[in-house]
């Protein structure tokens, strides 16, 4: 059975190469010096079974040259091919996947069509609550909480930056534009990834956002939904 050969790394095929070349070098010297020897001193000098021996060393090792450098070019592949898969696999796994993206998409589709249509109908829905307030007798807020008799209902016109609004046991429903609240989402949500909203441009323009509902929406929430 044919025992296979363990592959050097690129540092043992230097290094073996480094030591055919020597070993080559070593072996076409002590062939010319032969040579040289007959030449100079004729042919008794040396035998032909020495220069015979001598002249097969120094094919040996030339081509012991040639192995070697084939073994070195191999392993240079061979890493070059392994730096290739980690750096694909480097940019698979930076690069995400598209279902991952388009599952990102949807959740912020939903939330984003949540808050549309929540927000958007409020106006339309404190008209129509507050008409039916005053038409039960309920009387305009006054910053005092509502009378027992009121179930807990008061109403506000615009006013002081606010808008037209309800209050529900001492909760504010007032009217928001989702706009205001997805503003301030997009700059929490670049600022946690590490970047600002300016790397959504100029698909996006988004536009300054609403301080409080930045630093603290919980309590800019509490204060307004």
């Amino acid at each position: 059975m044919t025992k296979t050969a363990t592959l050097p790394t690129v540092a043992a095929a230097e290094q073996q190469l480094a030591d055919a070349h020597a070993a080559h070098t070593e072996a076409t010297a002590a062939l010319d010096q032969l040579k040289a020897a007959i030449l100079m001193d004729g042919p008794t000098a040396v035998t032909a079974q020495d220069l015979g021996a001598a002249a097969d060393r120094a094919e040996h090792a030339g081509l012991a040259v040639q192995h070697a450098r084939a073994e070195h070019a191999a392993a240079q592949e061979r890493d070059r091919r392994q730096a290739l898969r980690d750096l694909k696999n480097e940019i698979l796994t930076g690069a995400s996947n598209p279902q991952a993206a388009l599952a990102a998409m949807r959740q912020f589709e939903d939330a984003a069509a949540a808050l549309i249509a929540t927000c958007c109908s409020r106006q339309r829905n404190i008209s129509q609550w507050t008409r039916a307030m005053r038409q039960h007798g309920v009387p305009r807020a006054n910053n005092q909480p509502a009378a027992e008799q009121h179930e807990g209902l008061a109403w506000a016109d615009a006013g002081l930056g606010r808008s037209d609004h309800i209050t529900v046991d001492g909760r504010t429903i007032a009217d928001i534009n989702p706009g205001v609240i997805i503003t301030a989402a997009l700059h929490r949500a670049a600022s946690a990834a590490g970047y600002t909203v300016r790397h959504l441009a100029p698909a996006l323009d988004v536009g300054r956002p609403d301080p409080a509902a930045v630093n603290d929406p919980g309590q800019w929430f509490n204060a307004r939904y």
